[in-house]
């Protein structure tokens, strides 16, 4: 009985590092609610750069399927991403050290992202 206590416990915490993990990027067992106005501007940047990674995916197939013309939504994506790129360089001037390597990340996203669009 007390070696399947000891197992649940195990796992309930392998679970909330597993997902804390993934969720903020840190191993930790209770998550902080309290992130900066730099980090939470990250997120919602990175978060940005997949949906317009997303959008352009979507009109290529569109127009490969159909033969629609989808180069506005596809000009629109690389324009959103250009967008985030800017900002994220401006964030990287002054951004704390504890942001820094967050924006790192987020600029080689960005750059992964560019790539698989074709921007140069």
């Amino acid at each position: 009985m007390g070696k399947r206590i000891a197992l649940v416990l195990v796992l309930i915490v392998g679970a909330l590092l597993a997902y804390n993990y993934v969720t903020l990027g840190r191993l930790t067992l209770i998550p902080s609610a309290t992130r900066s106005e730099e980090e939470k501007e990250l997120n919602s940047r990175e978060t940005r750069v997949r949906e317009a990674v997303r959008q352009y995916g979507q009109a290529a197939r569109a127009a490969a399927v159909g033969g629609v013309d989808t180069t506005a939504d596809a000009e629109t994506a690389r324009l959103e991403i250009e967008r985030v790129e800017k900002r994220v360089e401006e964030l990287q001037k002054k951004a704390s050290d504890t942001v820094k390597e967050k924006v790192r990340q987020v600029q080689q996203e960005i750059q992964e992202a560019k790539r698989s669009i074709g921007i140069k």
